[in-house]
Parts: C-alpha cells; structure tokens; sequence
C-alpha cells in the first residue's frame, strides 16, 4: 500500500453528528469531495444536495424517540465505517448562575449523545475487514479551566475520557476512537468573541501561531483519523489549538 493509498477515505460510509453546524457542514464537504459517503445527523436538514450525501434530521434531546427511526436508515447500509461527533451547543453563564435546564441539554447533546451513536453505530461496524473508527469533538475547555461556561467545559472532559473507555471496550472489533481536541475556531458558536476585536486577538496571541483555527485546519485531521494512516492509533487526543496548550506565557 502506497502512502498515498492509505490516507484515502474512498467508498467509505461516514456518519457526523452535527453536519449542519460550522465545523461538521465544513468536514461533509471536504468528505464528499474525497468520494466518501457522508451521512449527516443534525436538527435541520443540510440544503445543497450530492448523490453522495444523505441528510438525516434528528433531535439529539430526543435520542431514543429518534433512535429506531435512524437504525432503520441506517440498516440499508452494508456497513458504517466511521462515526464523527462533533455536534455540539453552548450557554454561557457564571457557574452560580447557571440554570439546570442549559446544564443538562449541554450534557445531552456535547456528551451523552456521543456514547449513544457510538453504541448504536458499532453494530454496523463490528464485520469491517478493516478497522473501523470513531472520531469524538472534545474542546481544550475539557482539558483546561475556563470561566464561565461550567456545563461546556464539564461535557468536554466527560467525551475526553469516554473516548479512551471507548478505545479499550472496543479494541476487540477493531474500532479504534479518538479524540479531536480544537482551540478557538472561527464558527458561528465564537462569533460574539471574534465579533470583538478585543477578545479576538486576546486568543490569538495566546496561541504559538498567533491565530484563531478555521473550520478547514480541521479536515486534515479528521481525514486522517477516519483513513488506514492512523490504524495503530487509539484512545489518543490529536490536538488542533495552534498550540494554546503548550504554550507557556
């Protein structure tokens, strides 16, 4: 196998949890273009159309109501070989005023409804000949402490850790799950922050880069973990911060 066979995504079926959002519309397309089959979950339906792409539309605060419904589309494929979370919701608020209702939907949607697909979706993936792979969204906000947005940053270390419980339960069918773990990436989810020339170049200069990420700097990695180039790599966090985590001062 040449290296440039083993980065292809080819013929291959891939769910995202979130395709319509800022960065799961981005990797849908950047998917398509390299000839997979992109099955994209979300609350609305996504509005350009390719033979290649089937638009699911699901409310992830209704899991199970939803649940048999997305099986049975599920069920005309031969096989699922990648799964990416990246769904994913925000409130803001100081933690002694954050109500219960933000809490829980943000821990629904950012954490539980990651170990439902990925259960849901193993079924299809068990038979691969080759591995298959499941590809979770965390945050640096699940590895560092930010103010003000508890239920985010707490649903982001929740998926951090599930994702390696995932890899070890998992091994056994060959499923490898990792972790992306992005820094401040220009989306609608950021856009009061980068709307204010103030906060937006706060977090650039505290990157190495001296940037925000774009929704695109995430392709490469995620077709890199749903690709034959990353088989001996599981229960990891491939970390795409322009190096926020690193840097020192």
């Amino acid at each position: 196998m040449t290296s440039k066979d083993i980065f292809s995504i080819n013929n291959k079926n891939i769910i995202i949890s979130g395709g319509n959002g800022g960065i799961g519309s981005r990797l849908v397309k950047a998917f398509i273009s390299r000839k997979a089959k992109v099955i994209s979950i979300d609350k609305n339906l996504i509005k350009f159309k390719h033979k290649n792409l089937y638009s699911v539309k699901f409310d992830f605060l209704k899991f199970n109501e939803n649940k048999k419904e997305l099986e049975n589309y599920l069920s005309k494929f031969k096989k699922i070989d990648v799964l990416i979370n990246c769904a994913g919701v925000t409130y803001p608020n100081n933690s002694e005023k954050y109500n219960s209702d933000d809490w829980n939907k943000t821990m629904t949607i950012n954490a539980t409804t990651y170990f439902e697909l990925a259960q849901l979706t193993v079924k299809y993936m068990k038979n691969l000949k080759t591995s298959g792979s499941i590809i979770n969204f965390t945050s640096i906000g699940g590895v560092l402490g930010f103010p003000n947005n508890p239920a985010y940053s707490a649903s982001k270390g929740a998926v951090q850790q599930l994702t390696k419980s995932l890899a070890i339960d998992l091994a056994k069918y060959n499923i490898k799950v990792n972790n992306i773990v992005p820094g401040y990436i220009n989306t609608p989810m950021n856009h009061k922050s980068w709307k204010s020339k103030k906060e937006r170049n706060k977090r650039s200069k505290r990157t190495i880069l001296g940037r925000w990420g774009k929704a695109s700097d995430l392709i490469g990695p995620a077709v890199f973990l749903s690709s034959d180039a990353s088989n001996y790599i599981t229960g990891s966090d491939l970390v795409v911060d322009g190096g926020w985590l690193s840097k020192g001062f």
